[in-house]
């Protein structure tokens, strides 16, 4: 009995130590990219005007503009890693190993975010930024396929079944746009290169009709009178 006490204990401690850890990569790719927006050096002996300030900001919009884009995508990613492993209880090898290889991207995101705000008038850049985003979200979607599959016993049930299939189909669209980002970037049309810098409009609708489709069924008045 003490026995059993002492690996449930065992293996909730290295659980957390795998979420904990994770938790670390996430905050130090965010910090990454804020330091990427560099300010510019003071010679306090010879002072700058205003106006040169104010070009050299000008100049690091498109830093700035990466750091948001890319925290909320961090951001986003995080908050469903802290959802996915709400439900695990368990955990074997290749939990783990694609736990770390979502990490490996993650932590190469403010790489990827510097070469899109350096070259972004190259649709090179965005091919690098929107595959690694796209790589993060497929693992994401392997990992919450992997670990809600129910003869695997790594988890506790969802809600139903239908919660388990929307946020498997939320997990995989995502992933999806990024890829076709990367894949219209690729292509030797203007227009369609231009778009594929936008691509992420297309997450917000697509998330819209997933939950329509997916959300929870309200009971009629006379269901519930029955």
């Amino acid at each position: 009995m003490e026995h059993d006490i002492f690996d449930e204990d065992r293996k909730q401690f290295q659980l957390e130590r795998l979420i904990l850890f994770s938790d670390a990569v996430f905050a130090i790719a965010i910090t990454l990219l804020a330091l990427d927006i560099r300010v510019p050096q003071s010679d306090w002996t010879k002072q700058i005007p205003a106006q040169q300030l104010s070009e050299y900001i000008i100049k690091i919009i498109p830093n700035i503009f990466g750091y948001i884009f890319s925290f909320f995508i961090i951001g986003f990613y995080w908050t469903i890693h802290h959802r996915i492993f709400g439900f695990v209880k368990n955990y074997d090898g290749i939990v783990i190993w694609m736990n770390m290889l979502m990490l490996c991207f993650i932590a190469l995101l403010p790489f990827t975010t510097t070469l899109t705000a350096e070259y972004g008038y190259l649709s090179e850049s965005f091919i690098f930024y929107w595959l690694n985003v796209g790589l993060i979200g497929i693992l994401s979607y392997l990992i919450q396929l992997y670990i809600s599959n129910p003869k695997k016993n790594l988890s506790l049930r969802f809600k139903n079944d239908r919660h388990r299939r929307y946020s498997l189909a939320r997990a995989l669209f995502t992933a999806l746009v990024f890829f076709l980002g990367a894949g219209l970037a690729m292509t030797n049309v203007t227009a369609l290169q231009y778009f594929s810098k936008y691509i992420y409009v297309l997450i917000f609708p697509g998330l819209f009709i997933l939950k329509k489709i997916y959300g929870e069924k309200k009971s009629s008045p006379a269901h519930h009178k029955a």
